[in-house]
């Protein structure tokens, strides 16, 4: 991986506090303890957007998810293997003209609308169609969306079936990343997908380049805090945090 250690932001590191939503039950439930994300570096003009089954820290600045948050369940999981993909890509209507990714944006860029919560974990129709909000999505390189990343979310999918639940936190890493599309939606250098299972009180992060290596790097909650500024988990005890652990299901595939 080439990845450098430095707390990142989007454009810039610039400190300031995230806005809590953990009185929003609708959108807490999303997040262990209820406590969102902790974000120490990231730029202005932050936005909580809470969705039926995934919440989405929103950059208003760079018009960027800077992650997506769920609590995913065994049932989900079954529940939308259920349901027919639909792609329905749109623009958030929620956010104004001026903060928001279009549709234009990704046409002819060379990417992939990449979701952070994936619209297979969506277990209603409506849940599905609220994942292809561009709320939700980062640019990312097709080959690495429809291969290691998707192999990384099955996987994910298959933890929540065999322990129950997990709670999962994803996102962008811009370090030394200054590439965007249409001028205006920046391209993330990697990708992060952390997942805590309360069952096993175990946690872990899973670290991919936006290339076509189709590696991957298993890291603790407490070194992506290191290399994003992100605390995915502030509810968790700093053992959790700082321990890595490899589930046997990955091991499988």
């Amino acid at each position: 991986m080439k990845i450098s250690k430095k707390i990142i932001s989007l454009i810039g590191v610039i400190t300031f506090s995230f806005s809590s939503v953990a009185a929003d039950l609708s959108c807490g439930d999303h997040f262990v303890g209820k406590a969102p994300p902790n974000v120490s570096a990231v730029v202005n003009h932050e936005r909580n957007l809470c969705f039926a089954e995934f919440a989405i820290g929103y950059s208003m600045l760079s018009r960027s998810p800077l992650y997506s948050a769920e609590h995913l369940t065994a049932l989900e999981v079954r529940q939308a293997k259920l349901i027919d993909r639909n792609d329905q890509f749109h623009e958030e209507s929620s956010l104004p003209d001026n903060a928001r990714a279009e549709l234009r944006d990704y046409r002819g860029s060379g990417f992939d609308r990449g979701h952070l919560a994936p619209s297979a974990d969506m277990p209603t129709e409506s849940s599905q169609f609220e994942s292809f909000s561009l709320a939700n999505m980062v640019p990312q390189l097709h080959a690495n969306n429809a291969g290691i990343w998707s192999r990384i979310e099955s996987s994910v999918r298959a933890v929540a079936v065999r322990y129950g639940d997990v709670y999962l936190v994803t996102g962008g890493i811009y370090e030394s990343s200054h590439q965007k599309i249409n001028g205006r939606i920046p391209v993330p250098n990697a990708l992060f997908k952390s997942l805590y299972v309360p069952s096993l009180g175990a946690a872990a992060v899973f670290v991919v380049d936006n290339d076509t290596s189709g590696i991957y790097r298993v890291i603790s909650v407490d070194e992506l805090n290191l290399l994003t500024g992100i605390d995915v988990y502030p509810s968790l005890p700093q053992e959790i945090k700082s321990t890595v652990t490899v589930f046997p299901v990955f091991g499988n595939k």
